[in-house]
Parts: C-alpha cells; structure tokens; sequence
C-alpha cells in the first residue's frame, strides 16, 4: 500500500485504537534507539515523526500484510500530502538500519519495503 496512504490511515487508527497508539509510541522509540529519529527536540517534532512511525505499525499488523510502497522520493510531494520533507530521507535510515528490507539493489527506499522480521519480533514482544 502506497506509504503515504499508510501514514494517514496509521494516524486515523491511533485516535481510534489505544492499543495501536501504544504501538505506534513503542515504533518511535525504536527508530530512536536506531537514530533513524532525532531526540533533540521531541516534543516539537512528534507530530512530524508520529505519521511515520505509524505507517510502519500499521505494515507490520499480521493481518494486512501489507508493504510500503514508495512510488517517489520528491520530498515535495510528501509534504502536499500534509508529512515532513524529512520522510524519505528517515525511510533510508530505517532501510540501511535494517528496521526496513527493500527489493532494490540500491538499499534506497524505493519501490517496496517489507517490515524487517527482527522488527516484527520487537513489537510482538514488547507490543
């Protein structure tokens, strides 16, 4: 499903479920431990990084099976869809920190992107 469309709907589930939110908090730390998201400032820049890590809670639900699907890395057209200019540039972050596994040669995030198992460990045990 396309990343940005997992964004939006990752953002609509957390008003909806608490138990998501919880997993959407636990994703946030974990790319944080990574350095794939600042710490420096967190609170100002969780509403920013909240989309993100809810796109990858929401792919890593056992029961959409789902994948990211990164159709561009124009930074501009993330932010026309209401995400930080930063999002591609934290997507190859978690794909070189192994969080995410790419199809691509490259090791960039393009095209699909799989929740790495090691990350779908991580949530089981402490989600």
């Amino acid at each position: 499903m396309n990343v940005v469309s997992l964004a939006h709907q990752g953002c609509d589930r957390m008003e909806l479920k608490p138990a998501f939110c919880e997993k959407v908090h636990l994703v946030s730390d974990l790319l944080k431990g990574f350095q794939i998201l600042s710490i420096n400032r967190a609170g100002l820049n969780s509403k920013a990084h909240r989309p993100f890590c809810a796109a990858i809670a929401l792919a890593s639900e056992s029961e959409l099976n789902t994948t990211l699907d990164v159709h561009t890395r124009n930074c501009e057209t993330y932010y026309l869809d209401g995400l930080s200019t930063r999002f591609v540039g934290w997507l190859d972050k978690a794909v070189a920190a192994g969080v995410l596994e790419c199809d691509n040669p490259l090791g960039k995030a393009h095209g699909r992107l799989r929740v790495a198992n090691r990350t779908n460990r991580f949530l089981a045990k402490y989600g």
